[in-house]
C-alpha cells in the first residue's frame, strides 16, 4: 500500500476543499481525513463510502458518516487533577485569561473547555477576562498578552488553547519578565512550547499524541482493506478510538515515556 498526504498549512476551507478534491483523484483505497471542521464533507464521506472507500477521521461528524473516528480523549481525563495543583494558592486570586485562534472551533474547544473549568473550579477567586481571539497569529497573540500584562498587574493564570497562541503566551511572559509569576498552561506540545516548559516559563502542556493517532489510523484502514479483498459499500460506524491525552511538566519532560506526547517537526 501507498501512502500520499494533502496537506494544508491554513484552517481555510476552501484550501481543505481543494486538498479533498485532489486527494479524491487519486482513487484511494482508503482515505484519512482531519478537517478543521467535522461537518465539512459529510456528502463526500457517504459517496466515497458507498464506492467501498473506509473514511477514517480525527472528529465525528454529526451524523456520523465515516467508518471509525479515531483521535484525541476528550472525556477521560484523569490529569485534570494534575491542572489544577498548576496554579499556587499565590496565584489563585486575581485574573486569568484564555488565548485562542478562533471561537468555536470544536477540535479545539472540546479539548480547551475540561482545562479551563477545572482551573476555575479549583481557584474560584481568579477572575476570567474576555477571551483573547489571534486567529493563530503569533506576532498578534504575543502584543494581545503584553498588553494585559501591563493593563491588568493582577494577571495570574493564562490558558492557551493551541501552539501557536501557547508560544506567544510564553514570549509575553518572559518578555515581560514574569516566568515562574504567571502560570501559563497550554494545549499541544511543540517544539517552542516544549522549550519554554523547560526553561520554566511555560506551567504545563496538555499534549495529544500525533504519534499514536497516526497509528490507530493507519491500522484501522489497512485492517479494514485487508479484510474486505472484494471492496463493497463500507458501513458507518459510531466507533470511536480515543488516545489519551497527557499532561507534561517539567518533572516528566524529559521521561522516555512522554515522548509519544512530544511534538516532532519531521518524521
Amino acid at each position: 500500500m501507498k501512502y500520499q498526504g494533502f496537506t494544508s498549512t491554513t484552517l481555510d476551507t476552501s484550501a481543505f476543499s481543494q486538498n479533498f478534491s485532489s486527494a479524491e483523484l487519486v482513487k484511494p483505497n482508503g482515505i484519512f481525513v482531519n478537517p478543521a471542521n467535522p461537518n465539512q464533507f459529510i456528502t463526500q464521506y457517504k459517496t466515497l463510502m458507498s464506492q467501498g472507500v473506509p473514511v477514517v477521521t480525527i472528529n465525528s461528524s454529526t451524523p456520523a458518516s465515516q467508518y471509525k473516528v479515531v483521535g484525541t480523549d476528550t472525556k477521560n481525563l484523569p490529569f485534570l487533577d494534575q491542572v489544577e495543583g498548576l496554579v499556587p494558592a499565590s496565584n489563585g486570586s486575581g485574573s486569568m485569561v484564555v488565548v485562542n485562534g478562533i471561537p468555536g472551533l470544536v477540535p479545539v474547544q472540546v479539548r480547551l473547555d475540561p482545562v479551563v473549568k477545572a482551573i476555575t473550579s479549583a481557584h474560584p477567586g481568579l477572575t476570567m477576562l474576555p477571551t483573547v481571539y489571534s486567529g493563530f497569529d503569533i506576532n498578534k497573540a504575543t502584543s494581545a498578552v503584553s498588553i494585559l500584562l501591563i493593563s491588568h498587574p493582577d494577571l495570574k493564570v493564562i490558558v492557551a488553547a493551541d501552539g501557536p497562541d501557547g508560544q506567544a503566551a510564553a514570549a509575553a511572559v518572559q518578555q515581560a519578565g514574569k516566568s515562574g509569576k504567571v502560570t501559563v498552561i497550554a494545549l499541544d506540545a511543540t517544539p517552542t512550547e516544549v522549550a519554554a516548559l523547560k526553561t520554566g516559563t511555560i506551567t504545563g502542556l496538555v499534549a495529544q499524541s500525533p504519534l499514536q493517532i497516526g497509528e490507530q489510523q493507519v491500522k484501522a484502514l489497512v485492517d479494514y482493506i485487508k479484510a474486505h479483498p472484494s471492496g463493497g459499500a463500507v458501513a458507518v460506524s459510531s466507533v470511536t478510538v480515543g488516545v489519551a491525552q497527557h499532561l507534561l511538566t517539567q518533572s516528566n519532560i524529559n521521561d522516555p515515556s512522554s515522548s509519544a506526547w512530544i511534538y516532532k517537526t519531521s518524521c
